[in-house]
């Protein structure tokens, strides 16, 4: 925890590195209250004068209960994944997107003469699905016509679910392609952002009166 006692430790790895011309990397543990901080150089435990010292940092942080229902992944796997971030970097600009890895188990193999297997943990980099995977061009057109329609008693689709509404717009696109909850949203709030749906008034008729729903600008159709 003492600022000036770290900053005499860090300049005698700067100087092994000037005197050997060498990269040093330092494996640093987080405080309790920075777990889950990632891309936060502020995470680090103790004294804040590493954070000043070092060229770049990054944060290993594990997958959180939200990122895995977002990806699909169960919630007793999420210690399996680790997410890389820039917590500093004077040398580049941080990374647009999350770097993730994933834990594997890796086989050594067998001895003959001892009769021994071994493994060993390993990280591997690992790609997110993508909820627009094996979804094609015909199928989402299918969708976005289908949203546009509206519902059987002539109102439009929401943009959200809130109350377990029966009008949210991701529960056509669940029956038409399977995909999970999560999934769906995440497709509905690609195309709201892009601008092939969006948010506008209209008059229901059976109501007569004024509502909010999801609208269909058929120029921006894929």
């Amino acid at each position: 925890n003492n600022n000036k006692e770290i900053d005499e430790v860090l300049k005698i790895f700067g100087q092994i590195a000037n005197d050997t011309g060498c990269a040093i990397d330092l494996v640093h543990h987080v405080s309790k209250a920075g777990s889950g901080r990632s891309g936060d150089m502020d995470a680090a435990r103790g004294a804040s004068s590493m954070g000043g010292a070092v060229r770049s940092a990054r944060t290993l942080t594990i997958m959180t209960d939200t990122e895995a229902e977002g990806f699909g992944v169960e919630p007793d796997r999420t210690r399996w994944y680790v997410r890389v971030d820039d917590a500093k970097s004077n040398m580049a600009p941080p990374a647009d997107k999350t770097l993730w890895l994933e834990r594997r188990s890796l086989d050594l193999g067998y001895d003959d003469e001892d009769g021994w297997t071994d493994w060993v943990g390993v990280l591997q980099t690992w790609k997110p699905p993508d909820p627009f995977d094996d979804l094609t061009v015909e199928q989402s057109r299918e969708i976005l016509i289908a949203i546009d329609a509206g519902t059987d008693d002539e109102r439009r689709y929401n943009a959200n679910k809130r109350g377990g509404s029966k009008r949210w717009a991701g529960h056509v696109i669940i029956e038409a392609t399977g995909k999970s909850e999560r999934a769906s949203a995440l497709i509905l709030k690609t195309w709201i952002t892009n601008g092939i749906l969006k948010i506008d008034e209209y008059y229901n008729k059976g109501r007569r009166r004024q509502e909010s729903g999801l609208i269909l600008d058929r120029g921006k159709m894929p």
